[in-house]
């Protein structure tokens, strides 16, 4: 099959390709930060008796493993479209998303177990005593995260980069999840409640597969072809709105990365010739890809059912 059969906006992949550019160097930034803060956590998580500290070390270690999930399918997503993958491979990243989501969840249902295994701990009476360190090192942690998470968030939102907004979503709930955890363990430090340790790891698991089942949820919802109903409607609006197009009859998206496919069926003045309509088809696709990040748009026309009266 030829390359051209399927009409890709040339422009989308081009600002496609250098947000992902820009969104490869984010992550790279993110890495660096999530392994010096999951090492230093889990280390002094271990010297300072504070299994909530741990806990949250865990939690920014899947920040790590996201982040290499989020630059190979940022890598694979920019491979030129083929015969075989006519609209690109821009869903690779829709995938990192929604595998790096799972991470969370498992991640979070370790944190569960420890706290689980902690608590058992405690009731057979074998406690150590937390150190005042470990509050300090979660609260360097939680900073150092809500800094990250305004970075990517500030690009995601101007790139319109899901992966980015995945990103800067997970590194907010870390730096919650890292002041969460400095307040546990201060008050822990300070009132001597040794079982308070394993019920903040506990609420700290809970929250962590919850943020993970919200971006699980989003990336299966594109992967399974769904769409934005407010977003359809808009661009059903847009089309109707061009001149010689007396009705739309049906508009159906779905998403290939953060780009959409669009395939709608409209009638047309029964008056016009073969060329006008032609014309009348590339001037609504080039008006939708101007609006709306689409890649791709299949119109399909009819002669109008509306007699002449109705037109009035």
């Amino acid at each position: 099959m030829s390359k051209e059969v399927v009409a890709i906006s040339q422009k989308l992949q081009t600002t496609s390709k250098r947000r992902m550019a820009m969104a490869k160097r984010l992550i790279y930034m993110n890495m660096g930060v999530y392994l010096l803060m999951s090492i230093g956590e889990l280390l002094i998580g271990q010297f300072g008796h504070a299994t909530v500290l741990i806990a949250d070390g865990k939690n920014n270690l899947t920040g790590v493993l996201s982040s290499v999930l989020l630059l190979v399918g940022l890598h694979f997503s920019v491979i030129p479209r083929d015969d075989v993958h006519q609209e690109g491979h821009w869903q690779y990243e829709t995938i990192a998303v929604f595998l790096a989501g799972i991470i969370m969840d498992l991640v979070g249902l370790n944190c569960l177990w420890s706290a689980g295994q902690s608590i058992i701990v405690i009731m057979n009476g074998q406690t150590a005593s937390i150190r005042i360190i470990t509050g300090y090192a979660a609260a360097i942690s939680g900073t150092l995260m809500l800094v990250v998470s305004q970075i990517n968030q500030l690009i995601g939102k101007r790139t319109n980069d899901s992966a980015l907004i995945a990103s800067a979503r997970d590194s907010l709930s870390d730096a919650f999840t890292s002041y969460g955890t400095m307040i546990a363990i201060f008050l822990a430090y300070w009132f001597h409640i040794g079982w308070f340790d394993s019920l903040a790891t506990l609420l700290l698991g809970v929250y962590i597969i919850i943020n993970g089942n919200q971006i699980v949820s989003a990336s299966a919802e594109k992967l399974s072809n769904g769409f934005n109903p407010s977003l359809q409607t808009q661009i059903r609006h847009y089309i109707s709105q061009t001149p010689n197009v007396h009705h739309v009859d049906y508009v159906n998206g779905r998403y290939t990365g953060d780009n959409i496919i669009i395939e709608t069926e409209i009638q047309i003045d029964n008056s016009l010739t073969t060329t006008a309509s032609y014309q009348l088809c590339k001037r609504i696709e080039a008006g939708v890809q101007k609006q709306f990040p689409v890649l791709y748009c299949c119109i399909q026309i009819r002669p109008s059912t509306l007699d002449s009266d109705e037109l009035k």
